[in-house]
């Protein structure tokens, strides 16, 4: 990102929000972190965390806003400072939105939210002067690992005709060469409760990652080459009376992410496979029964079809034996009013985990174990108010002391 465009485009925001009174309030909102852990290995850190935004209507379809983030980074010495302005302007058949800072979605999937370009100052623009049509453009910059500042673009459009939504749209980046991703989907009702997504999307931005390793066990690791794939899926959903379900057919070439990386779920076959490089099909099914009014299940199944991890040998990230088969079965009870006990059982390759929780009224307590590395937590989290709250968490590993910590959040 060019710090020095979202230092001035955030100056001049603030100048417009300390001269400009004549318009309705300002509003404002953030959250405030304190955290002190002492982990497994006899050491401690302490950390706040603060967010906050400004917003201001000036009228005639105008408005600003300004919004930061002070945190310390993962070494915990220094502190990582986020800024961002916008802007928004409505002119009726147009709207334009500026931002210091925006992450453009590429190829839209409807299943995974879209895989992100990389992120810096940007525009978009919507285009609403037909009915049942919506247009939408992007342009926006990023400054990349070649040193100069490069470009993103991108458009989608959408046609709505009695039950069918149609969208097609494409995205691009200009990073020493052209790169460029498309796609085409619907959506629409089937039937009473029965509702179809489906969806194509082409990309020549693939990324085919390698690593060196030296005699001192360093790695090097550099991008190899750009590689082109296709990814086709489709979703049935069913809503009835005390059920809901849904199936997800999926698949993608070799290379081919559509999701960014979350280390927080990744441990089961469906987001694995669609953070990952792996190629082949994903058959998904999640269900939702309400048994009584007061006792509800679910449950969700992945299925890996002939799933390979396409990765070079020396990407030392490439799984050689992936594990077709994944599921997960919940179970949450209301046993008295403000009173809920749940539980649930997830398995998925070496990832063996069972949990329960309670909640009563102002307390939610919960604790899991896992089965294969049998690692133990558990966390208590008390709402003093509304957007106070303080949380206690312990863990314990197998071969390992004791950790703790605790954390107030303030939401304001």
């Amino acid at each position: 990102m060019n710090k020095r465009i979202v230092f001035v485009m955030s100056l001049v925001l603030v100048i417009a929000f300390s001269g400009l009174s004549f318009a309705s309030p300002l509003e404002h909102e953030g959250s405030l972190e304190f955290q002190w852990d002492k982990d497994s290995k006899l050491t401690h850190s302490e950390w706040a965390k603060l967010k906050y935004s400004v917003r201001k209507d000036f009228g005639q379809g105008f408005s600003a806003g300004l919004s930061m983030e002070v945190s310390p980074d993962d070494t915990g010495g220094l502190l990582n400072k986020n800024w961002d302005g916008w802007a928004n302007m409505d002119f009726g058949h147009t709207f334009v939105s500026l931002s210091s800072w925006k992450e453009f979605s590429g190829a839209n999937y409807f299943f995974t939210q879209g895989y992100k370009l990389p992120g810096g100052p940007g525009a978009v623009v919507d285009f609403k002067q037909f009915d049942d049509i919506t247009l939408q453009g992007h342009l926006g910059n990023y400054w990349g690992s070649n040193d100069a500042m490069n470009y993103t673009f991108g458009a989608k459009a959408g046609y709505t005709l009695d039950k069918y939504n149609v969208s097609a749209g494409f995205h691009g980046k200009k990073q020493d060469e052209l790169l460029y991703g498309i796609f085409a989907g619907v959506d629409t009702e089937l039937a009473d409760g029965v509702g179809l997504q489906a969806e194509v999307a082409y990309r020549n931005d693939l990324e085919d990652w390698r690593c060196a390793v030296d005699e001192e066990g360093n790695q090097d690791w550099w991008m190899e080459e750009y590689h082109s794939g296709v990814a086709v899926g489709a979703q049935v959903d069913y809503e009835g009376e005390d059920l809901l379900s849904s199936l997800l057919v999926f698949y993608k070439g070799p290379l081919f992410r559509v999701k960014d990386w979350d280390d927080d779920i990744a441990n089961n076959a469906r987001d694995l496979f669609l953070m990952n490089e792996w190629s082949g099909t994903l058959l998904a099914l999640d269900l939702e029964y309400d048994v009584t009014p007061y006792l509800v299940t679910k449950a969700k199944v992945d299925y890996l079809l002939g799933v390979v991890d396409s990765r070079d040998d020396s990407n030392l990230a490439k799984v050689d034996e992936i594990d077709p088969f994944g599921f997960r079965v919940d179970a949450s009870y209301r046993a008295t009013l403000g009173t809920t006990i749940s539980g649930w059982y997830s398995h998925y390759a070496d990832w063996k985990k069972i949990g329960a929780g309670v909640t009563y009224w102002d307390w939610e307590v919960k604790g899991s174990y896992d089965l294969g590395s049998k690692f133990a937590e558990a966390e208590a989290v008390y709402t003093f108010v509304d957007g106070f709250q303080g949380i206690i968490h312990v863990n314990k590993p197998y071969e390992g002391d004791l950790g703790y910590g605790l954390k107030l959040k303030i939401t304001f």
